[in-house]
This record gives structure tokens, C-alpha cells and sequence, in this order.
């Protein structure tokens, strides 16, 4: 399995609502943003990050990651 390196951590805090308290974002081995990740606190303790999904017109729930450049899109698109 390759290594992954996540860089470019940021947390902002929020008002806590239910069981979230943070919002974050990331750069996933310095090719792929990752934002809008929500920070819910565990009840028995700890904490679990919750992705962002996109609701599609269909009502399927798809997954949001959005490339930093051109070529890692393509590279995407091209290897699948």
C-alpha cells in the first residue's frame, strides 16, 4: 500500500450543534483538497470526521474531493 501524507490541515471551530463542534479540510498527498469535513464529538468519547456528499437531482448521495490540478483530474478520469 502506498504511504499517504495529508498536509494543509485546517480546523475551524463552530458553535457546537448535536454532536458537531468543527469543521476541516486537507490536502491528501499534495494532489487532492478535501474540504468541508465536519467534526462530530463521540459520545463515549473521541471524535469521527463526516464527509461531504453531494445530493444529485436522482437522489443519490455521491462523494465530493476535488483535484488541485489539471493533471491529477485527468490522470482521474483517464485511469478508470
Amino acid at each position: 500500500m502506498q504511504d499517504i501524507k495529508i498536509d494543509e490541515i485546517n480546523i475551524t471551530l463552530v458553535q457546537p450543534k448535536n454532536d458537531m463542534v468543527a469543521f476541516c479540510s486537507f490536502v491528501l498527498n499534495g494532489a487532492f483538497f478535501v474540504g468541508n469535513v465536519a467534526i462530530h464529538k463521540r459520545f463515549s468519547g473521541g471524535y469521527r470526521l463526516a464527509y461531504p456528499i453531494c445530493l444529485l437531482k436522482s437522489g443519490i448521495k455521491s462523494a465530493s474531493f476535488k483535484p488541485l490540478s489539471a493533471e491529477i483530474g485527468l490522470k482521474v478520469v483517464s485511469d478508470h
